[in-house]
C-alpha cells in the first residue's frame, strides 16, 4: 500500500529520489529497502500513468523482481525429445531426409508449452553431412559427422538452441562402453542472438556441448548439453538468463548408437578401409541419421 501510494503521487516520487535520506523516514522496512534500486530505473515514475501497471506493480512479487532481477524464479521441466531423421532419397551425391522434433513432458506425456512438434525437410551432402541448399530453414555447417573425423580439424555442427553453426573442436580420445572414440567439445560464450523481442534488451547465447565420435564413421555416440543459456544483457545487472537446457542422450540411445558404432567399425574392416560411396555410404548415413531420444530440462524463467 506504501508503495502503491508513493506510484500515485509522482512528485513525491521525484522528492526522495533528489533526497536518499528522505528513503530512511519511509515506516516501511521493506519499501525502504528496495526503494533506492526501484528509484534508479527512469520509467518508474511512468507507472504511475498506467492504472493496470500500476496495480501490477504493487504486487509483492513485482517489487522484489523489480529490485532484484536475479532473483526471478526458474523453473525446472524435464522432458523427452524425439528426434526423428528419415532419409527420402539420394541423388547426386545428396541425401535427402525429413525431420520431425517433438518434444514431450516426462510423465504425462502431453507437449511441452513453447515447443510444438516440429518437421523439417534436410539436404546434406552424403560424404561430408554439410548442409546444403534446399534445407530449410537455410541451416549451414554439419549435421554430424562426415566419414573419417580427423583430430586437427574444427567441425561447424548446426546447433539448433544457437540457430547456427558452432566450432567443435577435438579434445581426446578415449574408450567409451568398449569403442574407441574422440571426443569433441562446443564452447562458445556470448554469442549475439538478437534482441528479446518484449524486453528489447540484446540477448546473448553461452554453451558448452560435448560429443563422443565414432571417428571412422562419424556417428555420434553420445551427447551431453549441461550448459546451454540464452541470457539477456541487462545494462545494470548483467546477463540474466531465459532460457536453460539440460541435455543428454537416453541410456537407451546412447546403447544403440555404441552397437551401431561397433558394426560400423566392423563393417569397415571388412571392406578393408575403403568406403564404396554407394550404398554404403547411404546405408550409414540411414544409420547416423535415425531417431534418437533424448532427456533433458528446459529450465524456463517464468
Amino acid at each position: 500500500d506504501s508503495f502503491k501510494q508513493l506510484l500515485a503521487n509522482p512528485a513525491s516520487l521525484q522528492g526522495i529520489a533528489g533526497n536518499p535520506a528522505a528513503i530512511q523516514t519511509i515506516p516501511d522496512p521493506a519499501l525502504r529497502q528496495v526503494l533506492p534500486k526501484l528509484l534508479a530505473d527512469p520509467t518508474l515514475l511512468g507507472l504511475a500513468k498506467d492504472p493496470s501497471a500500476l496495480q501490477l506493480a504493487g504486487d509483492p512479487k513485482v517489487m522484489a523482481l523489480l529490485a532484484d532481477p536475479a532473483s526471478l524464479p526458474v523453473v525446472q521441466i524435464p522432458v523427452q525429445i524425439m528426434r526423428e531423421r528419415k532419409a527420402t532419397k539420394s541423388e547426386g551425391g545428396k541425401l535427402y531426409l525429413n525431420e520431425r522434433v517433438a518434444t514431450t513432458v516426462v510423465g504425462s506425456g502431453d507437449p511441452m508449452p513453447g515447443f510444438p512438434e516440429t518437421t523439417a525437410a534436410l539436404v546434406i551432402d552424403d560424404r561430408t553431412s554439410r548442409y546444403l541448399e534446399g534445407t530449410d530453414g537455410g541451416r549451414t555447417g554439419y549435421l554430424g559427422f562426415p566419414f573419417g573425423v580427423q583430430a586437427d580439424k574444427t567441425y561447424d555442427i548446426y546447433v539448433s538452441a544457437a540457430r547456427g553453426p558452432l566450432p567443435a573442436r577435438f579434445v581426446k580420445e578415449e574408450e567409451f562402453q568398449g569403442l574407441d572414440v574422440m571426443v569433441f567439445a562446443i564452447k562458445e560464450t556470448d554469442r549475439p542472438m538478437g534482441e528479446h523481442p518484449e524486453l528489447k534488451l540484446p540477448l546473448v547465447l553461452d554453451s558448452s556441448i560435448t560429443l563422443r565420435v565414432e571417428p571412422r564413421s562419424g556417428r555420434v555416440v553420445d551427447l551431453e548439453d549441461h550448459a546451454t543459456t540464452i541470457g539477456v544483457v541487462h545494462p545494470v545487472k548483467g546477463k540474466l538468463p531465459v532460457f536453460v537446457s539440460d541435455i543428454e542422450l537416453t541410456d537407451a540411445s546412447v546403447a544403440a548408437q555404441v552397437a551401431e558404432g561397433k558394426e560400423d567399425v566392423a563393417t569397415l574392416k571388412r571392406l578393408g578401409g575403403y568406403l564404396p560411396w554407394g550404398a554404403f555410404g547411404l546405408g550409414i548415413g540411414l544409420a547416423a541419421f535415425g531417431g534418437l531420444g533424448l532427456r533433458g530440462k528446459r529450465k524456463l524463467d517464468l
